[in-house]
């Protein structure tokens, strides 16, 4: 029998997504201490690298260029999952809470939840439902993203039309990413059963004049920056219009519409949602699926309950000071050994050496088992084969030992799996 895909794996396998930890000890490792190969025609291994180098740190060990950095792509989750499972713990769950005030008027504050799924909003409207008796309509929706502050430059690339690149947002569903569908006599609707036909849906596809078939769109693609009635991002106007439709599935009636505003402090919640899966399930989904929105909600969290004492919103750059003083601080890696920008794995701007990679390797292995198998191995992938970025980081399986290697190939012969196999070859 064949189980059907849930809505977050539909949503994690569609086009686009192609495609987190407690470190316990490491040794150091240098390029001098592994066997430095020189590239030439006569070593195979070397020969496969126009520009980039590799370490293998067992008791084989084999380096080439380990003290040169280079972009690492999306094997950077490896490290964002490092941190944060140490951080905040495999078991935390991100929260969504939603508040009354005594003129009915709901706010839905959100915490970040990467997968804040139609699912899940659904069961959040139940659950308003049964908390308060006899409710039947609510009169305004208002949506609160003060959680993170993402002003300035983003990381993703809003106006690209690929999923992996959706922007991120306290407050975003199903991934910032939109199923529609196009029937060939022009009909327009979800493209998901999980998902209501949403007027944004239907909106979305006749501007864009997308043909018949089932896409997903990157939730800010061609789209406008803010609502023009109601000054909502677009991120908030699919929120807001998911939210709104499944409180009447609940049988709740939103009245006078969505607007953003923050939720007074003088409130207290009435449902407070904790996401269906823990930080150590998202991980393994995030190695799996290499979903960037996903590592990047996980990464701008480290700076949430870093700063929600002090009552200041998360950031790019509070995240990105967590991660460099671990790396500096608990794994000893030095500043000229790597760049670290955001999460996933996304901006070119990351460089890592090979040497700074087997320190977060290390540091992982408690946590190697949420790896994805490559036949024996667990590996981690990281592509971007319109800039010629072709990487593999993971471990060797040896009995129980687990051997660290890491390769990484910026150029745009994609050599790496012919590499790792010669490289696997010699370790074992």
């Amino acid at each position: 029998m064949v189980t059907p895909l849930t809505g977050v794996e539909i949503m994690l396998r569609a086009k686009g997504y192609i495609v987190l930890l407690t470190a316990l000890f490491f040794l150091p490792v240098t390029a001098c201490s592994a066997v430095a190969l020189k590239n030439t025609s006569r070593d195979p291994a070397t020969s496969m690298v126009e520009n980039g180098g590799f370490l293998v740190a067992g008791h084989k060990s084999q380096s080439y260029r380990a003290d040169e950095k280079f972009t690492p792509a999306s094997t950077l989750k490896i490290l964002t999952s490092l941190v944060a499972l140490e951080r905040l713990g495999a078991e935390y769950r991100f929260s969504t809470l939603l508040y009354l005030d005594r003129g009915r008027n709901l706010y839905v504050k959100g915490g970040g939840d990467p997968f804040l799924t139609s699912e899940a909003v659904l069961e959040i409207c139940h659950r308003l439902h049964k908390a308060i008796p006899g409710i039947t309509s609510i009169n305004t929706l208002y949506l609160d993203d003060s959680r993170y502050d993402l002003k300035g430059r983003q990381v993703s690339i809003e106006n690209s039309q690929n999923p992996y690149d959706a922007p991120n947002g306290a407050l975003a569903v199903n991934f910032n990413t939109l199923p529609v569908k196009v029937s060939t006599n022009g009909k327009v609707s979800s493209g998901e059963n999980q998902t209501p036909t949403l007027p944004l849906i239907q909106q979305r596809a006749q501007s864009l004049h997308l043909r018949p078939g089932i896409h997903r769109l990157n939730i800010a693609w061609k789209a406008p920056q803010r609502d023009n009635f109601r000054n909502l991002t677009p991120t908030l106007l699919y929120a807001g219009q998911l939210f709104a439709a499944q409180l009447a599935r609940s049988g709740i009636t939103v009245k006078n519409g969505i607007s953003r505003r923050e939720t007074p402090s003088t409130l207290r919640p009435v449902v407070i949602y904790k996401s269906e899966k823990t930080l150590q399930e998202m991980v393994r989904l995030v190695l799996k699926y290499s979903s960037n929105f996903i590592a990047n909600q996980i990464f701008l969290q480290l700076s949430f309950e870093r700063n929600r004492q002090l009552g200041h919103p998360a950031t790019w750059e509070d995240s990105r000071k967590i991660v460099n003083s671990y790396v500096h601080n608990k794994l000893g890696i030095s500043s000229r050994q790597f760049h670290f920008e955001e999460g996933s794995g996304l901006s070119l701007e990351n460089r890592f050496t090979c040497t700074a990679f087997i320190h977060i390797l290390k540091g992982f292995r408690p946590w190697a088992y949420l790896m994805k198998k490559k036949g024996d191995d667990l590996v981690k992938s990281g592509t971007m084969p319109h800039t010629g970025v072709f990487c593999y980081a993971g471990y060797f399986t040896r009995g129980e030992e687990l051997v660290p290697f890491v390769l990484l190939l910026n150029q745009h012969r994609d050599s790496r799996y012919s590499l790792l196999q010669l490289l696997h070859k010699r370790a074992l």
